[in-house]
């Protein structure tokens, strides 16, 4: 083989050598040892005698480094995972269609929830609640709503909604409804004034009580109840004797 020819097969193996990737064994002692994949949380190797043997922890699983045993994504003992997404900016407010909407692991925050103005994601709580199908998914106690811009369930006169569904009766939160047996109905705990004038307003299921609402913007603002003895009068929308009430 002349020089020329011994020079192509030198320059050949130094380039080939350039393009391999460094095993992810190289720095590896001992003979046997479980390391890391860089790339992928999930993943990690077998380093058997120098040669890598590329292993995958099941779903919702990844690689514990220092323990070398797969763990549940987000967890105390996830150390990739949230390493990762840390160094993402998260946003933590609705801004349209293309909103962070669901909690990410290593999260604590409260995100708006895309479609509801009463519900949000509470990222530091798992599970999901009655009613409520979404991990994290809650709901603010009626009849506040959910502020984006503080985090927080608010009273209504604070909160912009955008156009998210607002919701104006006790009866549209899926707190108040029944999700279980011998459940007392809601129109019959909570009124309700959609479609009313504001004032003093017959409590829809319990006419001829001493029972009513007053309504503001068609929302509910106070449950009234007439004093011992009176009825709602439903024509009059005031409390009357109950025999003038019961005679009308």
């Amino acid at each position: 083989m002349g020089p020329l020819a011994v020079a192509v097969v030198i320059a050949s193996i130094c380039l080939f050598a350039e393009a391999q990737p460094e095993s992810p064994c190289s720095h590896v002692k001992s003979n046997a040892e479980w390391v890391p994949n860089p790339e992928n949380c999930q993943g990690f190797y077998i380093c058997a005698f120098g040669h890598p043997i590329e292993q995958y922890c099941g779903d919702g699983m990844v690689w514990q480094p220092v323990k070398k045993v797969c763990c549940l994504k987000g967890s105390d003992l996830d150390t990739c995972t949230v390493r990762k997404e840390s160094i993402q900016p998260v946003p933590k407010e609705f801004s349209g269609n293309n909103a962070q909407e669901t909690c990410q692991p290593g999260m604590t925050t409260k995100l708006t929830h895309r479609k509801h103005c009463a519900r949000y994601f509470d990222c530091a709580q798992n599970g999901t609640v009655r009613g409520l199908d979404e991990e994290h998914e809650r709901e603010c106690p009626y009849p506040e709503l959910f502020n984006s811009k503080t985090g927080q369930c608010e009273d209504v006169a604070d909160v912009e909604c955008g156009d998210r569904i607002r919701p104006k009766d006790a009866c549209e939160y899926e707190m108040n409804k029944c999700h279980r047996s011998h459940c007392i109905p809601c129109w019959a705990r909570f009124p309700s004034c959609s479609g009313l004038e504001d004032g003093k307003r017959v409590w829809k299921g319990r006419e001829k009580s001493p029972l009513y609402a007053v309504c503001e913007n068609e929302r509910v603002v106070k449950h009234g109840r007439c004093p011992n003895g009176h009825l709602f009068h439903p024509n009059l929308l005031e409390c009357a004797d109950a025999q003038t009430v019961l005679g009308s």
